[in-house]
């Protein structure tokens, strides 16, 4: 390996700087007003011109770090966490291996997780251990971006499934590519207890707390029912109000029903309430949310979109029967925002139909799969890709 020369952004003595460095800061309600954030970021064998902006405040001074030949392994082994990106550039190394790498807390919303560029001796890559990405701010689509590295031709298929979107130049291989659809089996399943609404006003016990803690990975269902729900709709929003608080305190994904109907527009309520709750002092809008059964328009999940930035929309065997404007929605809605789901013992496929009478199977949500790829006009096996990651984004898994 060749030596790596750096880029430090000079730091301005009146300004106020804080370091990334541990899970406490990773949230906005944890940082001192008006401080520059610094980012712990991994270069490697490279060159680093450029400068990284984004909207929360943060500067392009990082912190690099360069390892000589003989640790140089070594140091990659021990590493279990990054707060920052990784970063090789115009290097001469050949494999790229990050064995014990469990989760990157990720501050540049507006640059790759992992950035690949002008390695010409690279071929192998590898994230055997990874597990999750946090995203301080914005989610950035590509986790890991690769441009000119001619003999990085394929990965295995633990890596392509850890890190998830990958984003290759047009003018390189994609190394996943072939990426095994069988490979997806050992997650198929995701277990969790559920808690009923009409517990919500009485939670505030201990032992309520520390079931809550233990069993649920996800806060579900909750949200406003406007068609068949026989509670009042003031009694819905206070429910959904305390939902919401309960998921920030826990670090919890939310699960939202939304179903409008012959009481009114829940669309409207639970957007209303969103907006307020994830602006509020102490919380943020980058609560981990999951719109369930989605079945509306574009310009309606643009809304959600928009107040909600981490979101993903749950798709179930109900597209087969999606209107032209439904089917918009589906073609428009980024893939890193698609989950397959089931609706269970509802939307039965209907070439099941004769055999599961109200019976629905978690294997039934690969049908919603097939139309979805054929409206995005890509392989099926590249939608379920990104649908397991969204999944195991959004819950932790």
């Amino acid at each position: 390996m060749s030596n790596a020369s750096f880029f430090v952004k000079n730091m301005i003595t009146s300004e106020t700087y804080c370091r990334l460095d541990s899970l406490s800061f990773f949230n906005h309600s944890n940082l001192p007003e008006n401080c520059q954030v610094l980012t712990d970021s991994i270069v490697i064998n490279g060159s680093i011109t450029f400068s990284l902006e984004d909207s929360l405040n943060s500067t392009d001074f990082l912190d690099f770090f360069y390892f000589s030949n003989s640790t140089f392994q070594e140091r990659l082994n021990s590493i279990q966490e990054i707060f920052g990106n990784i970063v090789v550039m115009n290097s001469d190394l050949e494999n790229l291996d990050f064995p014990n790498l469990r989760r990157i807390y990720n501050f540049q919303p507006t640059f790759p997780v992992i950035l690949l560029q002008n390695n010409t001796r690279l071929s192998e890559i590898s994230f055997p251990a990874f597990e999750k990405i946090d995203y301080f701010g914005a989610y950035n689509s590509t986790v890991l971006y690769a441009y000119s590295n001619p003999l990085l031709k394929s990965c295995q298929d633990a890596t392509c499934q850890n890190l998830g979107q990958i984003s290759i130049d047009p003018g390189d291989t994609d190394p996943c590519s072939n990426f095994s659809s069988s490979s997806l089996k050992s997650n198929s399943t995701l277990l969790a207890q559920i808690i009923y609404t009409d517990i919500i006003e009485n939670s505030n016990s201990k032992s309520f707390q520390l079931f809550f803690v233990i069993y649920l990975w996800f806060y579900t269902k909750c949200g406003i029912d406007l068609n068949k729900c026989e509670s009042s709709l003031d009694q819905q929003k206070r429910a959904f109000r305390r939902q919401i608080q309960l998921a920030f305190k826990y670090d919890m994904a939310l699960v939202i029903h939304c179903r409008t109907g012959r009481n009114g527009d829940a669309e409207a309520e639970c957007l209303q309430i969103l907006k307020e709750e994830l602006n509020k002092p102490g919380q943020h809008r980058y609560l981990r949310i999951h719109r369930h059964c989605y079945m509306e328009n574009w310009e309606n999940a643009k809304k959600w979109i928009e107040i909600c930035p981490n979101i993903v929309f749950g798709f179930t065997p109900a597209v087969f029967n999606f209107s032209a404007s439904q089917l918009e929605a589906i073609r428009n809605i980024p893939l890193n925002r698609i989950i397959l789901e089931t609706d269970a013992p509802y939307f039965v496929p209907s070439m099941f139909k004769d055999i599961l009478q109200w019976v629905n199977l978690p294997g039934t949500a690969a049908s919603a799969a097939l139309l979805i790829a054929k409206v995005k006009n890509i392989p099926i096996g590249e939608l379920m890709r990104h649908a397991l990651l969204n999944t195991r984004r959004t819950y932790s898994l």
